[in-house]
C-alpha cells in the first residue's frame, strides 16, 4: 500500500494560488487543433507586419497585442511534481476559463481531485472554482473550505494579507505562479536580451503560430512592472527557485498575440516544495465574458482564518 502523505496547509494555499484563474479538467490538450470557434475569422484578419519584425520585436509587442482585444477565453495544463517531498510523483490536470484583460479579472473551473489523491488525501471533492480580481483570488473548494474551517462556500485569498497572517511571502509567490493572465504576460517584460530565438512553426487550436523560446529574468520583470512590494522578501523567493531565470516557450499568431505560453519552475519549500510546469492557451479574443465577484455574505477571508488559529 502506498504511504499516505499529508499535504501541508501552506502547500494547499500555494497550489490554490497557482491554479486561480484556470478551469475544468476537460480542457483541450496543448497545441490541439480543436475547438477555436473564432480561429478562422482571426486568421483572416491577421496582420502581415510580423513578417518583417524580428523575434525580439514580436515578443516585446506580444503582451499589449494579446490584451488589446479586451477579453479572451483560456485553457491551461499544469503538471505538479513532488509536492511535499520526493517520490510523491507527478500529477497533470487542466481547465478552462474566461478573461477580462482590461479589468484584470478572470474566472475558472477545475478539479484537483487527482492532485489531492497523489498527496495522500483520498475520498474528497476536488472541485475548484475561482475568480481573480486583480491581486485577489476567490476560491470555491469544498475540500479546502473543510480543511480550514471556512463557514462559507467561497474563500478570499489576498496574498498581502496572508503574508501578515502567516509570515510567508505569498505576494511574491502569487506573482509567479498565479494564472491571472495579466500577471503571466507581464513577466515577459523580463526577457533576457539576446535570449530570444525562433523555434519554427507551430499550431495551437488550429491557429498557425510562430514558436519562440527565451529566458526571463524574474528580477528584471519585477523591476520593470513594479510588482515587488518587499525587495528583500522577493530576493529570498527568487533564490528559492534557483538562479532567478526561467526558460519560456511562446507561440504567437500573425497578430503577435500569445496563443500559448509554457514554462516550469520549482515551488518554494515553504509551500511544500516540488516543481510545476504550466501551459496556458488564449483564444476567442473579444468574446463576451461575464465575471462575477462572489457576494460578501458568501465569502470568508483566508487571512482571518489563519489569524484565528494563532
Amino acid at each position: 500500500m502506498r504511504p499516505r502523505a499529508r499535504l501541508a496547509p501552506l502547500a494547499i494555499v500555494s497550489l490554490l494560488i497557482a491554479t486561480a484563474g484556470c478551469g475544468s479538467d476537460d480542457a483541450a490538450p496543448s497545441s490541439s487543433p480543436a475547438g477555436d470557434a473564432t480561429g478562422t475569422a482571426e486568421n483572416t484578419t491577421a496582420s502581415s507586419n510580423s513578417t518583417v519584425a524580428t523575434p525580439e520585436d514580436r515578443l516585446a509587442a506580444a503582451p499589449a497585442a494579446t490584451t488589446a482585444a479586451g477579453t479572451a477565453r483560456s485553457t491551461f495544463t499544469a503538471t505538479v511534481v513532488d509536492v511535499n517531498g520526493a517520490g510523491s510523483g507527478a500529477v497533470t490536470f487542466g481547465g478552462e476559463g474566461e478573461i477580462d484583460f482590461e479589468n484584470q479579472q478572470a474566472s475558472s473551473r477545475s478539479d484537483l481531485g487527482e492532485l489531492l489523491r497523489q498527496a495522500g488525501v483520498d475520498d474528497v471533492d476536488g472541485e475548484l472554482e475561482s475568480v481573480v480580481d486583480g491581486a485577489v483570488s476567490y476560491v470555491r473548494s469544498p475540500f479546502f473550505a473543510t480543511m480550514v474551517g471556512a463557514p462559507t462556500p467561497w474563500i478570499r485569498i489576498d496574498p498581502a494579507a496572508l503574508e501578515s497572517a502567516t509570515g510567508m511571502d505569498m505576494t511574491q509567490l502569487s506573482g509567479l505562479t498565479s494564472n491571472d493572465p495579466n500577471t503571466q504576460l507581464a513577466f515577459l517584460a523580463g526577457v533576457v536580451e539576446g535570449s530570444v530565438e525562433e523555434a519554427g512553426a507551430g499550431e495551437v487550436r488550429g491557429t498557425p503560430t510562430t514558436r519562440l523560446r527565451a529566458m526571463v529574468d524574474l528580477r528584471k520583470a519585477a523591476e520593470d512592472t513594479g510588482a515587488v512590494t518587499d525587495p528583500q522578501a522577493f530576493e529570498q523567493f527568487v533564490a528559492s527557485l534557483g538562479d532567478g531565470e526561467l526558460a519560456v516557450e511562446i507561440d504567437l499568431d500573425d497578430d503577435d498575440r500569445v496563443r500559448q505560453l509554457a514554462y516550469e519552475h520549482r515551488l518554494p519549500a515553504g509551500g511544500g516544495g516540488g516543481h510545476q510546469r504550466i501551459e496556458l492557451q488564449y483564444f476567442d479574443f473579444g468574446a463576451d465574458v461575464a465575471i462575477s465577484i462572489p457576494p460578501d455574505d458568501q465569502v470568508t477571508d483566508l487571512a482571518d482564518l489563519f489569524g484565528a488559529g494563532e
